[in-house]
């Protein structure tokens, strides 16, 4: 996750330096271990609601092909990207991700 920060803007770094500080080494340890445990190839095939799988178009951590064997495991899913955005596209430009949820939603209303 290192190499994401590389170009980062100082808000993206200090943001999540400042949640970082808010927990302690022991309970990122553990959520680690849960994160590596969980395997999406289970739990995606059951998943019932549509799904919006977002990723920023130059994250480093969620590459593109991964992030679409995820779409692709999730029955009625889509997967888009954030145009120039890493892996921190929410923080940096919440507005781009806002605009494709409404988007999304509003083709679920449609069909």
């Amino acid at each position: 996750m290192l190499q994401d920060l590389a170009g980062e803007s100082p808000k993206v770094i200090l943001t999540g330096l400042w949640e970082y500080l808010h927990t302690s080494p022991r309970w990122f340890i553990a959520k680690l271990r849960v994160m590596l445990r969980h395997r999406l190839e289970r739990v995606c095939p059951r998943l019932t609601t549509p799904a919006l799988v977002l990723r920023g178009e130059t994250d480093r951590v969620c590459p593109r092909g991964w992030v679409r064997e995820v779409a692709d495991a999730i029955p009625h899913a889509r997967m888009a990207e954030i145009d120039g955005r890493g892996h921190e596209a929410i923080i940096k430009s919440p507005q781009p991700v806002a605009s494709l949820l409404i988007e999304f939603s509003e083709t679920l209303h449609t069909h």
